[in-house]
């Protein structure tokens, strides 16, 4: 087993935390303010701190990972309900423009739209469903970048309700 680190020696622990965790200071910038704590008695060197900070990093990194998958877990039938939700709009979009709201008839009813604004309808849809299909086949990237951010899907299905309110209004 190694012995202490210099860090460890001159139980610098706590206030190597505070300049890499609180203070966002780098390892050269840590190991010169050490060595100034030392006034003299022996000098840090970065590597020493990267050394020492790395199991410290590793655990929090971890940490951080095991909330994510925790949160994406707990949230992921209403993501996918959203996803859903706002594939359908497209989809409808594209073949009949976008839903009026009818609470005297039981008949729907749609704005009309131009073959430009049908289009995108339909570009928006397939994106939607490129997405969910690189994720299910486990491509973190979403299918390279097609636009939609899984992180924001609540905002987009707000803006899409705000849209459907704007379409009521003209």
């Amino acid at each position: 087993m190694p012995g202490k680190s210099k860090i460890e020696k001159y139980n610098l622990e706590a206030r190597c935390e505070t300049l890499a965790f609180d203070m966002g200071k780098s390892v050269d910038e840590i190991a010169e303010i050490l060595t100034k704590d030392l006034a003299g008695r022996d000098t840090i060197t970065k590597s020493s701190v990267a050394r020492w900070l790395q199991p410290r990093r590793d655990k929090i990194r971890d940490q951080i990972q095991t909330r994510l998958n925790e949160h994406a877990q707990e949230k992921l039938d209403t993501d996918l309900e959203c996803i859903e939700e706002i594939q359908l709009f497209f989809i409808r979009g594209m073949r009949n423009g976008i839903p009026a709201p009818c609470e005297d008839s039981e008949e729907q009813k749609y704005f009309n739209l131009d073959i430009k604004e049908r289009a995108e309808m339909g570009m928006k849809a397939a994106r939607v469903i490129d997405m969910k299909l690189a994720r299910s086949l486990g491509d973190p990237t979403g299918g390279g970048g097609s636009g939609l951010d899984p992180v924001d899907l609540e905002e987009f299905r707000n803006d899409l309700d705000q849209v459907k309110k704007e379409a009521t209004v003209h």
